[in-house]
């Protein structure tokens, strides 16, 4: 294996094992949370299913790199792409699904709007919110269960001996379908959109109106913009995902090309870009995690202590 492919591979490998203890950690906080409230509130559901969902990615992820080395006659085969993918894709698409909930669910708790559809949403969006989260999933791997049937890798069939390249790892997508996949896709990109328009909105006539008043606070504020960037951020890196995930599927560039591994870094790093996005956003897993870099401070400076 050429020295740039190793050195690909390992950058991957670090980007993986980063996404996976921020989206851990988000899981853990989330589990706490529950442990020591007792009901879960809708942030606290949402951010655990987003977590385990980039934990079961990542982890399909890591696997496939292993096979490259181990099993790589295995992971080129159809029948595992079928497999692979079948469960890969759905976790994206309900991914996304749960990151526009989780849009929306800022959106309505700062947005001062009283339209009656918006009104009811705020007192009734707790008791839709697990039905909502369970029908985005049960949904998503029933819309991609007949695609995965026809799926194949592209390149080689069973019973050809081919040599270990990069080239035999995207998916081919008959394009028939393409718009499927890619209309569920869309859809929750335009609720992240649509929830972020009217949070900006509100929050921008709410300072309007507010300024100079004594009850204005300034805390509250950056708190509400402190929300809108972390919408901003995921919708970013969402659009960038599609894209990428676009580009890959109809193969629009060759293996050898560097905007392929541009794409397929992208790919690989969604995960880890959204655990990152949401641990910074979020107070509670922002402060747990600078706990955890003290404690790591801290046992360092008592080993060396010892020594």
């Amino acid at each position: 294996m050429e020295l740039g492919n190793v050195a690909l591979l390992e950058f991957i490998f670090l980007d993986l094992f980063v996404g996976l203890f921020c989206n851990i950690l988000i899981v853990y906080m989330s589990c706490r949370a529950w442990r020591r409230g007792g009901q879960p509130g809708p942030a606290d559901t949402i951010l655990f299913s987003l977590g385990l969902c980039n934990v079961l990615m990542q982890s399909l992820l890591i696997c496939s790199i292993v096979m490259y080395f181990f099993c790589f006659q295995i992971l080129i085969s159809n029948d595992f792409y079928r497999l692979y993918s079948g469960v890969y894709i759905p976790l994206c698409l309900s991914s996304s699904w749960m990151t526009s909930w989780l849009c929306i669910f800022y959106c309505i708790k700062i947005t001062t709007f009283q339209f009656r559809f918006l009104v009811w949403l705020k007192s009734r969006f707790s008791d839709v919110l697990p039905g909502l989260i369970f029908m985005s999933i049960v949904v998503s791997f029933v819309l991609i269960y007949p695609i995965t049937t026809v799926l194949s890798t592209g390149k080689c069939s069973a019973n050809n001996t081919v040599e270990r390249s990069v080239e035999f790892l995207p998916l081919v997508v008959p394009r028939r379908f393409l718009p499927i996949i890619l209309l569920w896709f869309c859809i929750p990109c335009l609720l992240i959109f649509m929830s972020l328009t009217m949070t900006i909105a509100s929050l921008a006539l709410h300072v309007l109106r507010m300024k100079g008043s004594p009850s204005f606070s300034d805390s509250q504020i950056t708190a509400h913009v402190s929300s809108m960037k972390t919408m901003a951020s995921l919708l970013v890196l969402y659009v960038t995902f599609y894209l990428s995930q676009v580009i890959l599927l109809l193969n629009m560039f060759p293996f050898t090309s560097g905007w392929f591994w541009l794409f397929l870094l992208l790919h690989y790093s969604f995960c880890t870009l959204q655990g990152i996005i949401l641990t910074l956003g979020n107070p509670k897993l922002y402060n747990a995690l600078l706990h955890f870099y003290n404690f790591i401070k801290l046992e360092k400076k008592k080993g060396k202590g010892v020594r």
